[in-house]
């Protein structure tokens, strides 16, 4: 498998965890309040809740392997002062850092919210930190998504569709190293 076939399947699992994820808080977050017995789709908070952890956890998992399969570009990029870059360059980079402080803040409010809860019918302020800075997050990867439409879209076409441009056969085009 190509690296830029690798980094598409990696791209795509993170994808799908951070919708898991989002999309289990939101639900969390904006209908099934805390102590409160209502359900969502014929599902409890509690049961909401925990596949919002595991999708999260999944997420983190994915990258923790995509700073292990980028950790040379990522060191190269250390060298580099932000104002030295082309505007194009300096953005994704600010918006890189942005991304990666809001899922570290994310990640531990929300660990610190399963350690320390809020009490009664309160919703503690690290649950609100971590809906904050997951709200950011949630921002920050739509706008990735868009940054890098081209390239997406040019590995969604390499991979999945052959040289008429239609699905049929481009499985067996997709298997050849």
């Amino acid at each position: 498998m190509k690296q830029s076939e690798r980094n598409f399947w990696l791209d795509m699992g993170l994808f799908t965890t951070f919708l898991l994820t989002s999309f289990t808080g939101l639900i969390i977050w904006l209908i099934i309040k805390p102590q409160t017995a209502l359900t969502f789709s014929g599902y409890i908070r509690e049961s909401w809740l925990k596949a919002h952890i595991c999708s999260g956890l999944a997420s983190v998992l994915c990258t923790v392997i995509h700073l292990v399969w980028h950790k040379d570009w990522l060191s190269a990029l250390r060298g580099r002062s932000i104002s030295s870059l082309p505007l194009k360059l300096k953005a994704n980079r600010i918006l890189d850092r942005i991304i990666w402080i809001s899922f570290l803040s994310a990640s531990g409010f929300g660990v610190l919210d399963l350690v320390f809860p809020g009490t009664g019918f309160r919703v503690s302020n690290l649950s609100r930190l971590h809906v904050v800075f997951g709200m950011v997050l949630l921002v920050g990867i739509i706008v990735h998504l868009v940054f890098h439409r081209k390239w997406i879209s040019s590995i969604i076409k390499r991979l999945f569709l052959n040289k008429a441009g239609t699905l049929e056969n481009s499985h067996a085009e997709f298997t050849k190293e």
